[in-house]
């Protein structure tokens, strides 16, 4: 259908996964930072203010080097014969109007009852390492589960839009300022910008934006929107009351904390370092 001038907009809602899920029990995008919060930052001397004040491209080059470390993290992780996780992608994610580069991951499992746990534990093991308030696990329903929530990808036509940094945080802020509502969040995947509609009513918002920036490319780009069920969670820490990250380490039985607290270390270090 038409939702403006040369908007094309194809609400598409589905049983399927994005992409393979008619092959997996169980398939979920899992979205987290590596630079921690501030009061992730607070429970160690690591330069919190400095962290946050890094600019863009360093942030950026932070978490490219933080996802050549994943092979590590995951060789602590007991849980990983459940489920198969994708290669990272590093991308760009944003929350209330900030936006921060993020590393995505794809998991999929043959079995729902034992991958679920696992991708918990997963992103769990992320959000301790890098002292994040929370880390994002967004999975497909399971089969004849109503979720209540709504997942939508916004496709650009020509591709490559979204891929310019610019243009991706004017969009996110332009969607902002159309809903009214400053606790939004997105994930660039791909090319395609991906949001949950925690809120409700989300859609008439990202209608108008992509309407607008059709307009001013003069009709030389246009959008299609695609929104699929999808069942959320924000597995996270209160570190002001938790600050050892109690939160995350009580969906991590079983694995070795001393040596994941030396991993930890390394990273600390290096974020640390970055902020110098």
């Amino acid at each position: 259908m038409r939702g403006g001038p040369g908007l094309s907009i194809l609400l598409f809602i589905a049983t399927t996964a994005w992409a393979s899920a008619a092959q997996a029990a169980l398939r979920c995008d899992l979205a987290y930072e590596v630079l921690p919060s501030r009061a992730g930052a607070g429970t160690l001397d690591l330069g919190a203010e400095a962290l946050a004040a890094l600019g863009p491209d360093e942030r950026l080059a932070a978490t490219r080097a933080e996802a050549e470390r994943l092979p590590r993290l995951l060789a602590l992780w007991p849980e990983s014969a459940e489920i198969s996780i994708s290669a990272p992608q590093v991308t760009w994610g944003g929350w209330r109007g900030a936006s921060s580069p993020a590393i995505h991951l794809e998991l999929e499992s043959s079995e729902a009852e034992g991958g679920l746990p696992a991708a918990r534990a997963l992103a769990a093991l992320l959000g301790w390492s890098y002292r994040q308030d929370s880390v994002l696990l967004a999975c497909d329903p399971a089969a004849g589960e109503e979720s209540g929530l709504l997942a939508y990808r916004l496709q650009a036509e020509p591709g490559g839009f979204f891929s310019d940094r610019d243009r991706l945080f004017g969009f996110f802020g332009t969607t902002i300022a159309f809903a009214g509502e400053t606790d939004l969040g997105y994930t660039r995947m791909g090319e395609a910008f991906w949001t949950i509609d925690f809120g409700g009513g989300l859609e008439p918002a990202l209608r108008r934006a992509a309407a607008l920036f059709e307009g001013l490319s003069d009709g030389a780009v246009t959008f299609t929107l695609e929104a699929e069920p999808v069942s959320a969670e924000l597995p996270g820490n209160d570190w002001t009351a938790q600050p050892a990250g109690e939160g995350y380490l009580a969906l991590l039985p079983g694995v070795d904390r001393a040596a994941l607290q030396a991993l930890r270390g390394e990273i600390d270090a290096a974020l640390a370092g970055r902020a110098e």
